[in-house]
């Protein structure tokens, strides 16, 4: 299993993008944001979905670095996330990764997520839910162990969950997740 951390970190610590230090504010615009522009913040709940935090300390170890390569690689957050939630032995293993802050063209920088990690395949969109923006699933291999990959982009966060022995993962599951760990500000 640690092994299997070890590779996946490196994976989703690859996957975050840079934000863009411009401010997307103009003259003349709305002075309170519209939900989809609203900001974002980023929690790590006790449980997720009913599934109970890990500490073991291999999910530990893969949260840290996750953690670490999210600031590195996003130098302007307000908040970054991650968790192990579920056991294997319970069939619901996940991990989640998220980050607040300015995120330029999401679209597009959750291509760049999915391109980043490793091989993810049968990439497809996917409903992001009530806090918008866009979301994708596919599925990888992590030495010999099928994790299905989702992710969600927003100008205010983005995010990913790794359901750990799934070849299939429903937008129903990912929109759930993400309602627990990211919140309007």
């Amino acid at each position: 299993m640690a092994a299997v951390v070890v590779v996946v970190a490196g994976g989703i610590a690859s996957v975050m993008v840079y934000a863009s230090p411009e401010d997307s504010e103009r003259v003349g615009q709305q002075s309170t944001p519209s939900p989809a522009q609203a900001e974002r913040r980023v929690v790590t709940p006790q449980t997720l979905v009913g599934r109970e935090k890990s500490f073991d300390r291999g999910h530990r170890q893969f949260d840290e670095l996750l953690i670490v390569g999210m600031k590195q690689r996003l130098p302007k957050l307000t908040g970054v996330v991650s968790g192990h939630y579920g056991s294997r032995e319970k069939a619901n293993l996940v991990a989640v990764g998220a980050a607040a802050g300015t995120v330029d063209s999401p679209a597009v920088k959750l291509d760049e997520m999915f391109t980043l990690a490793f091989k993810v395949t049968g990439i497809q969109p996917v409903d992001p839910g009530p806090l918008g923006g866009v979301a994708k699933c596919g599925v990888a291999e992590s030495n010999g162990i099928s994790v299905v990959v989702c992710g969600w982009a927003h100008p205010g966060s983005l995010g990913l969950v790794y359901f750990y022995d799934r070849t299939s993962a429903t937008s129903a599951e990912l929109v759930d997740i993400r309602n627990e760990v990211e919140q309007a500000a």
